[in-house]
């Protein structure tokens, strides 16, 4: 008898305990939602559940490994419980994710609650092995009351809150609200991650190309930044700013990118000779999502050289300001080993950080692009002005080329020209077309030649 009892014992511990923390595990917590939605209904009393997310838990695994990965989630486990109420439930809900349920609890209450524990947990003295790691938690906390639909969207909405917080920053809290603009936007973004997905797999992807036109008649070598456009179900063009966010957001980037890279190599290689003749470099531009990798980006970009024969002088790679200072080694030593193929390098957005000259000596680019914000005033403000030329000086002493964004019109331009920038990029002088159909154009005076 005692036998079968510690087996039935053994097997309800099992279904409804996590082992490591000793706490509800996810089916348990859902099951006591579920419950208390139950009840909520026909008392309209208010509770309130928490999603709460251990910040940079796979560098503390990275660094220290994972029995220092697992000791947190203990600690962090017994720091929650033990600033709850007895009725309140904690529930280890995912390998660094706990739930929480406050009972009788309204949102204001929850929030002071929730601040409290975040709080605590931050001040948890995590010294393993000789190296100390900081600690934070991202919060999310969604309204239990009569108006919820069913556990499933109760946990969603603590999620989605949670995820919003640690966009945020580290060691923050958010409260769900159906009108919250932040909220708004995260779900319409996870409405365009299966699109996103989707169009990766249909290659329901297209590539625009905009001039980069010199501005000193004696250049004549062009330059084109490769664009990327999504295509609906009826194949008309979603511009960037529809899906991009959400690629950024759900972090599709790096994919995107190389679909980019890829596709790029394939188009421009059908058409090599003609460009070479005519001196055109293309522009891809490259996410920081990428340069997480920066070893398996490289390789890729040499794979995408070779298979398709494309001579590597006639690419170059743009990396923003903000993506190259926040990843300073892994660009600099993805720069070096791209330089080495026969690449060359763009800074985009230049002039926007506020350390935007000491970090350029550090970086070995050939060509500075101007950020356009102090482009387009250059004709009525003094100081964007100043800061335009000063951009070009510096780019030129480096022996660097310089591009100026939102060319808009010809008194931009030939502002831009009065200074010696190199090229200049915008609607005044192109507007991005189809890269197919500008290769076709470049090949059709040639193909007229050879038909007479």
């Amino acid at each position: 008898l005692l036998d079968v009892m510690s087996k039935k014992a053994s097997k309800i511990t099992q279904s409804n305990f996590d082992p490591l923390t000793g706490l509800e595990n996810s089916n348990s917590f859902e099951l006591i939602i579920r419950d208390l939605l139950k009840q909520t209904r026909s008392s309209e009393t208010n509770h309130a559940i928490a999603n709460v997310d251990i910040d940079r838990m796979a560098v503390i695994n990275d660094i220290s490994g994972r029995d220092a990965g697992d000791a947190l989630i203990k600690l962090v486990g017994q720091k929650i419980s033990g600033l709850l109420r007895s009725r309140d439930v904690v529930a280890r809900i995912g390998s660094d994710k706990f739930g929480v349920l406050l009972e009788n609890c309204d949102l204001p209450t929850a929030r002071i609650v929730m601040r409290k524990i975040a709080d605590e947990v931050a001040a948890i003295d995590m010294n393993w092995e000789g190296r100390e790691h900081e600690i934070s938690v991202s919060v999310g906390i969604a309204p239990i009351n009569s108006h919820a639909i069913s556990v499933t969207s109760l946990m969603s909405a603590a999620e989605t809150a949670r995820n919003v917080s640690k966009e945020r920053g580290r060691n923050e809290i958010h409260v769900f609200e159906m009108d919250d603009s932040d909220l708004l936007r995260r779900k319409e973004q996870i409405q365009w991650v299966s699109q996103i997905q989707g169009a990766l797999r249909n290659n329901q992807f297209v590539l625009y190309a905009q001039l980069i036109q010199p501005l000193d008649e004696s250049n004549s070598e062009v330059h084109y930044e490769m664009l990327v456009r999504m295509l609906d179900e009826e194949g008309g063009i979603i511009p960037p700013g529809m899906f991009l966010p959400a690629a950024e957001s759900f972090f599709l980037m790096a994919s995107l990118d190389r679909w980019v890279i890829r596709r790029a190599m394939q188009q421009i290689s059908v058409s090599v000779e003609a460009l070479l003749q005519a001196n055109i470099h293309y522009s891809i531009n490259l996410s920081g999502q990428s340069l997480n990798n920066p070893d398996e980006l490289a390789a890729f970009i040499r794979e995408m050289l070779d298979q398709y024969n494309v001579p590597a002088s006639m690419i170059c790679f743009e990396i923003t300001e903000s993506v190259a200072v926040a990843n300073i080694e892994d660009a600099c030593h993805f720069i070096d080993t791209v330089h080495g193929y026969g690449c060359s390098f763009s800074l985009d957005d230049f002039g926007t950080g506020l350390s935007s000259f000491s970090y350029l000596k550090n970086l070995d680019v050939d060509i500075l692009k101007i950020d356009g914000a102090f482009v387009k005033g250059i004709v009525d403000d003094p100081v964007s002005e100043s800061m335009v030329a000063a951009i070009n000086q510096v780019g030129h002493a480096m022996n660097l080329r310089t591009v100026a964004e939102f060319v808009e019109n010809d008194a931009i331009c030939d502002k831009l020209k009065s200074m010696g920038v190199d090229y200049g990029q915008g609607f005044g002088l192109g507007k991005p077309a189809p890269l197919e159909q500008q290769l076709l154009d470049l090949l059709a005076p040639s193909a007229r030649s050879s038909s007479g």
